[in-house]
């Protein structure tokens, strides 16, 4: 299974890698006595986890409407924080996993920048909204001082 992701995540061939999540679970369910034995080696445990979890991290950013617009698959995304931090939890020195985490953390401060700027422009529409909403105010006052003037002459 460890070499079949390998070729996977060289082919940059995602789509399929995540199928193996599911294959993972049954053996581990099924308690294969191969798939145990390999299990085992917590090194080789944590490269399972971690091209499973590089395959969701992939998954996770997608092309957006427009040109050079991203969307992000929160769903792929927390799969893949969760998967990585078993590979973790079995090899703490896991230097592509530790890479991994670093290139989670960019894409949430991506995601966090990209809803800061949104709400930032939410605000300033209320605000320009408001604005408005005075002129017209102020306008009608002027509008019903006018009318009581021309009533009275």
């Amino acid at each position: 299974m460890l070499q079949e992701l390998k070729t996977l995540y060289i082919l940059n061939a995602h789509d399929f890698s995540v199928a193996y999540l599911e294959d993972y679970r049954s053996a581990f369910r099924m308690k294969d006595e191969e798939f145990i034995q390999d299990l085992e080696n917590d090194e080789l445990h944590s490269a399972l986890l971690f091209y499973i979890a590089h395959a969701f991290t992939s998954l996770s950013l997608q092309q957006g409407r427009g040109a050079g617009e991203l969307q992000i698959e929160y769903a792929n995304l927390d799969q893949a924080i969760e998967l990585l931090g078993e590979a973790l939890y079995f090899n703490p020195r896991n230097g592509s996993a530790l890479r991994l985490v670093e290139t989670q953390a960019q894409i949430l401060q991506f995601a966090l920048m990209r809803t800061q700027k949104r709400w930032e422009n939410i605000n300033q529409i209320m605000g320009q909204r408001f604005q408005l909403y005075e002129e017209y105010l102020r306008q009608e006052r002027s509008a019903e001082s006018l009318r009581e003037r021309l009533s009275q002459q």
